[in-house]
């Protein structure tokens, strides 16, 4: 059985081997969030919502999932299934045992759909969200409403609130646009598990294992939920086989250093710090650099590493320098003497130089690949990704 190697083939095929066994778009939905939450939070399907999500900080997510067979429908204003949406959560409201515990802070109403967008109203609770319009604004905006459309009762529904509930109602509502659920998913797969053909071998058994899950709770009149550490502990065998095969680093007995050592960009920034003041220093720190080379370009040619799980891993790599550097090297810093500068710097290179990068919540690489990687990100003379001296600083690049 060949293995499918691009987003097209992986969506093509499953889509077709899961609408044969009553395949649908809140199914995914709901794995697409399993994945999502955090160790504790409990995500149930079918309960008050389509989809709810418990977090453990005691806030909680209500998610409407409103798709359509056509790949170019568009939710208006006119849509009923947006309408829907907000009278099943005003009725949950109504229903509600503490109406300061249903809109308190940090809760989420999220309509998960496939439509693209294009709702006046919904521009309007961005606006209000985002600061740039104000409760009356949105009210003012509700009251040109005609009575006669079919979704007046609903949004009288909304006038009928008081302008501190409504306010904290629609701060909680998000529309969340996934084109192609299925595509979403590999995607994600791709960035967590490195490789199509894993993505590919995760959909297979995990997603077959977990409908017939749902459809065994259905029957049996049952709640189908799961706490995110309960999920990775039942489905360990599975997800260790596209786990794993962890990215160690590949390092070489021999490492001929080059002539021209010390005009590599990254070199040059660590002789500014003197921290290749010792004998061996260039010798170690460019094998390390030459460790994280081989490493990335074997798992490269392994398909284990691919460019998003890259701009992941760089993402967080610099967020653990930032971490260091603004510790070390505080923004006041770039008015310090020069040796103060210099001994900032040598802090945060020797503890960045000790951490390790993680890779998802499983897996991480360690040094010398991940002392290499950071040095990697110093490798660039005019735009580094990352730096050491607080005067190298206004060069970094703006993205990663």
């Amino acid at each position: 059985m060949g293995v499918p190697l691009t987003t097209e083939e992986f969506i093509s095929r499953h889509k077709a081997d899961l609408q044969a066994c009553g395949f649908d778009i809140q199914f995914v939905a709901f794995v697409n969030f399993l994945f999502d939450i955090k160790g504790g939070d409990v995500i149930a399907y079918e309960k008050e919502d389509d989809i709810v999500v418990s977090c453990t900080e005691g806030t909680k997510w209500l998610i409407q999932v409103k798709n359509s067979v056509d790949g170019n429908a568009k939710m208006t204003d006119a849509d009923s299934d947006f309408w829907k949406t907000f009278d099943n959560w005003l009725s949950l409201y109504d229903l509600s045992e503490s109406k300061e515990e249903f809109l308190k802070s940090g809760n989420r109403f999220i309509l998960y759909t496939n439509k693209e967008l294009s709702i006046s109203f919904y521009e309007q609770i961005k606006n209000l969200r985002d600061g740039n319009c104000s409760i009356e604004e949105v009210i003012s905006f509700l009251k040109k409403v005609e009575k006669k459309v079919s979704y007046y009762p609903i949004v009288k529904k909304m006038l009928d609130l008081n302008k501190v509930e409504l306010n904290k109602f629609l701060h909680k509502v998000e529309v969340m646009q996934v084109a192609d659920s299925l595509n979403a998913l590999y995607e994600k797969f791709l960035e967590i598990y490195n490789m199509p053909t894993k993505a590919d071998q995760i959909v297979s058994e995990l997603l077959g294992d977990l409908y017939k899950e749902k459809i065994n709770a259905a029957k049996n009149h049952q709640t189908f939920s799961y706490e995110k550490g309960e999920f990775l502990k039942k489905y360990r065998g599975i997800l260790q086989k596209v786990s794993d095969e962890s990215l160690k680093p590949i390092p070489d007995d021999v490492v001929e250093i080059p002539k021209d050592v010390k005009d590599i960009p990254f070199i040059k920034y660590l002789d500014e710090i003197d921290v290749l003041n010792l004998p061996d220093s260039i010798e170690e720190y460019y094998g390390k650099w030459f460790c994280y080379n081989r490493s990335i370009q074997y798992y490269y040619s392994v398909q284990l590493m691919t460019p998003e799980l890259e701009k992941s891993m760089n993402y967080t790599a610099k967020s653990l320098w930032s971490n260091s550097f603004r510790q070390k090297c505080p923004r006041k810093g770039s008015h310090a003497s020069d040796t103060e500068k210099i001994y900032a710097a040598q802090d945060c290179f020797y503890e960045v130089m000790k951490k390790n990068i993680h890779i998802d919540n499983t897996r991480e690489i360690y040094p010398p690949f991940s002392s290499g990687w950071f040095l990697n990100m110093t490798n660039d003379i005019d735009h580094p990704s990352i730096c050491w001296h607080i005067d190298v600083y206004p060069k970094l690049k703006k993205t990663v």
